[in-house]
């Protein structure tokens, strides 16, 4: 028989429950664990001061975990192929850090949107470059539209090669309301 859930939702949490089907739109809070044969799937917050097992559905978003995480695999969002690449180019960390650009135009800005502020976090942002015949690299940085400094790989900025597949990745420190961008650049194939 079905349950409906006043809000806010609340169950005895002496017990335990056993749910067939739960959509929820709103946050789910758990003192205990949270356990599913099939998937977790909410369009609001779910948080849970235990266990969290089971397979998060496509419409989770957001998950802040605590203490050890284990995973059997990750896959992660490649952003549309970023053609042309010049002056500043926008790289929307919402839709994704991974993001892949071909027919670089020139040295470019990489400007990160909607990069989130919370202090003590670091977020990593990767750009795979496809080289022609004169190559180019991202030489400047801006997180939300204000620039930062990169402080590269052993203190100098890299060279990048015609021909090849590039990879340029940035760690994205934010401590005390202050960005620090580490970048390094590596040479494939």
């Amino acid at each position: 028989m079905a349950q409906t859930l006043i809000e806010p939702y609340s169950l005895d949490s002496s017990n335990s429950y056993t749910v067939t089907n739960l959509t929820v739109t709103g946050n789910i809070t758990v003192a205990g664990n949270v356990t599913s044969s099939n998937n977790i799937v909410a369009s609001g917050n779910v948080s849970a001061t235990g266990t969290l097992t089971g397979t998060l559905g496509t419409a989770f978003t957001n998950a802040n975990l605590s203490g050890y995480t284990t995973q059997a695999q990750t896959a992660e969002v490649v952003s549309t192929a970023i053609t042309g690449a010049t002056s500043i180019v926008t790289h929307d960390t919402s839709t994704g850090t991974t993001f892949y650009h071909t027919s670089i135009a020139s040295n470019f800005t990489a400007n990160f949107t909607n990069v989130p502020t919370t202090n003590n976090r670091t977020i990593s942002v990767a750009l795979i470059l496809v080289q022609g015949s004169t190559p180019y690299y991202p030489n400047a940085v801006q997180i939300n539209g204000t620039p930062q400094t990169i402080k590269w790989a052993n203190a100098l900025a890299p060279t990048p090669t015609a021909s090849r597949v590039e990879l340029v990745t940035f760690s994205l420190i934010y401590m005390s309301s202050t960005w620090t961008v580490i970048g390094q650049l590596g040479t494939y194939g």
